[in-house]
């Protein structure tokens, strides 16, 4: 029970976090890494910019419900509801963060990074629901933790971002370095708790 009781709590958490370091993004003055970004000028990378920021964070709060043991066996409907809400989330965020990350801060290193990271992103959720068409579960299971690691990536590379504010670094050789480091630690986090078989769907 403990151990649901903190899972449900670490998710929450993470995607109330996002919101509040996110917010920044939706004020009218140019705040925080977009000062930096090459088409700052442009509208049409705002609006893209935003539709990643917002979906994503739909995202991270529909991905909680798609491990609760509790709604999957009681509310398979809405269990259902917030699985389409999280793909298709997930879809607009993938791809208009495959879009941005083409103009990422840092050179070759960022763009590859957040590249990589959009990919994989939808590739995984895509795997998530071909998995359940066929009537896979498990496999379900094991690609939607994969899906969800990857987007709350979100959360260590802004916690990463922060790092200069305390120690005497560059901020552009962190955010190059952060554009790998979020996935890549949340993702070996995944593939730890699939070989185990337990966390997730514990909730």
């Amino acid at each position: 029970m403990k151990l649901r009781a903190f899972h449900t709590l670490f998710f929450w958490s993470g995607a109330i976090t996002m919101v509040v370091m996110s917010m920044h993004y939706f004020q009218n003055h140019i705040s925080g890494i977009l000062k930096g970004k090459i088409l700052v000028d442009q509208l049409w990378y705002h609006i893209v910019f935003r539709i990643h920021i917002v979906f994503g964070m739909i995202a991270m709060f529909a991905a909680p419900t798609q491990f609760s043991q509790t709604l999957r066996q009681r509310y398979m409907l809405w269990h259902k509801r917030f699985g389409y809400i999280y793909v298709v989330s997930v879809l607009l965020s993938g791809v208009s963060g495959f879009v941005i990350a083409q103009f990422a801060m840092g050179g070759i290193m960022s763009r590859i990074g957040f590249t990589i990271l959009s990919v994989v992103w939808l590739v995984s959720t895509y795997k998530a629901i071909s998995s359940i068409i066929k009537k896979n579960i498990v496999g379900h299971q094991k690609w939607m933790i994969r899906s969800f690691a990857l987007t709350f990536s979100a959360i260590p590379l802004r916690l990463m971002l922060l790092i200069p504010l305390f120690f005497n670094v560059e901020f552009i050789e962190i955010y190059k370095l952060a554009s790998w480091l979020c996935w890549i630690i949340n993702l070996t986090i995944a593939e730890v708790i699939i070989s185990q078989n337990k966390g997730i769907q514990t909730i």
